[in-house]
């Protein structure tokens, strides 16, 4: 081997087959055609088809021999078993060979436009979304409303088939004397079915009574109106199913322990006890059992014409002092014969009302005052109440309140009359 020949020979590589030789010539010695043209980079992905390995990236040198490097040198045995590498077409030369022109701040301006309008198809597409969705809401209510139409039409129409099937049916007509037959009646039954209450019942209801006014009287959740209708002010606390309320005010021409007894007394006397009912119920009470001076049982019944119901209570009645304040309690007494008597069909009002008498603060403090001065509140707390009723039981409390003022304290103003009788306003 000539030495110029082993020179150029030691920067092949190592596997260099005379096929490879016959290929970089055919690239280096094109014709003058060709020359002109500028010369591309071979496609880095060309490899033989029979599976020997690529050649495409691995820098290779070749020099011009007139021996071994000329094609006729070259067996052709080598020739033919040695497979022949696909050229890439000069589309796919000229396009992997062409240089980017897009610089990189039109680069990114584009990218932002397409970002742009991304977002501005994201923001239409939620705007029909919820142009969509207040549709449906808007469908759905009115598909509500067109049930709940139907279902209050199909229940005047019960009502009303009811109505005209009650004369049929011997119905009875809600006279004053019917209504005093049938209040006289259930009365008397409530009668034969009491069973009186032992001494120790009755402690535990006072106890439990004692329990529940000094829990509410810690108690400054209420909430009030800020009113003053006449002198009184009002609280009041709905829970979920029962309603406080307390009302107040205070007469200072009253004295405490006097209006405790004048009230006691009309309590706890039948012919009295309904003047502090709105004249339009019809009211009836019976004394079941008079347990001492200071606590009895009774069994109120009330009529309602306005829904031709009648409603029953069963209450301990009882007074007690407790340090400078008086106390009448009246509470409902549960777990006895009498409940069931009547049936289930008939309620039973189940009610603590308090009625407590303080001594105004200058009859504690002024001697000369002789204790005259009464600040008097009325509270209740009603068991099992319908939330809906609250605002019209709130109205008849405080008519009751105004009924109880006009009944039991004297007016603070009276002029000296000219014949024997008092004239006061």
């Amino acid at each position: 081997m000539e030495p110029l020949q082993a020179a150029q020979l030691q920067f092949l590589p190592t596997r260099w087959t005379p096929t490879d030789q016959v290929i970089m010539e055919d690239l280096l010695l094109h014709t003058d055609d060709e020359a002109d043209a500028p010369v591309k980079p071979p496609h880095k992905h060309t490899a033989y088809e029979s599976g020997s390995e690529s050649v495409g990236s691995v820098p290779r040198t070749a020099s011009v021999s007139s021996s071994s490097s000329s094609p006729s040198s070259c067996s052709g045995d080598s020739v033919a078993s040695s497979p022949v590498r696909r050229q890439p077409p000069p589309a796919t030369r000229e396009k992997h060979a062409r240089p980017s022109k897009v610089s990189d701040e039109e680069r990114r301006a584009r990218h932002r436009a397409v970002q742009k309008r991304f977002v501005q198809r994201k923001k239409e597409a939620i705007k029909q979304t919820k142009k969509l969705a207040a549709e449906l809401e808007q469908q759905y209510q009115l598909l509500q409303i067109s049930a709940e139409s139907r279902a209050l039409q199909k229940e005047n129409e019960v009502l009303q088939a009811a109505v005209r099937a009650a004369p049929s049916q011997g119905g009875r007509s809600w006279t004053p004397a019917n209504i005093h037959a049938i209040l006289a009646d259930q009365m008397e039954l409530v009668r034969e079915f009491f069973e009186p209450l032992s001494l120790s019942d009755w402690t535990t209801h006072l106890r439990q009574n004692l329990d529940e006014y000094d829990v509410a009287a810690q108690d400054r959740s209420y909430l009030t109106s800020g009113l003053t209708v006449m002198g009184w002010h009002d609280q009041r606390k709905i829970d979920d199913a029962s309603v406080k309320f307390v009302l107040s005010k205070e007469f200072v021409n009253v004295r405490a322990v006097d209006l405790m007894r004048k009230t006691w007394a009309q309590l706890s006397s039948p012919q009295t006890h309904t003047q502090f009912f709105s004249p339009v119920f019809a009211v009836k009470v019976q004394v079941l059992q008079v347990i001492n001076d200071n606590a009895l049982v009774i069994h109120r019944t009330l009529f309602n014409p306005q829904t031709g119901g009648i409603s029953h209570a069963l209450d301990l009645l009882c007074r007690v002092q407790r340090g400078h304040d008086f106390i009448i309690f009246e509470s409902a007494i549960d777990h006895n014969a009498v409940h069931a008597c009547l049936g289930e069909s008939h309620k039973w009002t189940k009610m603590t009302v308090s009625q407590v008498f303080s001594p105004s603060p200058s009859a504690l403090t002024n001697p000369r005052s002789n204790g005259v001065g009464c600040i008097f509140r009325h509270g209740g707390w009603l068991h099992h109440f319908v939330a809906s009723n609250v605002k019209y039981w709130f109205m008849e409390m405080f008519f009751m309140a105004l009924r109880y003022e006009s009944a039991m304290v004297a007016p603070v103003f009276c002029l000296p009359p000219p014949e024997e009788e008092e004239m006061c306003f």
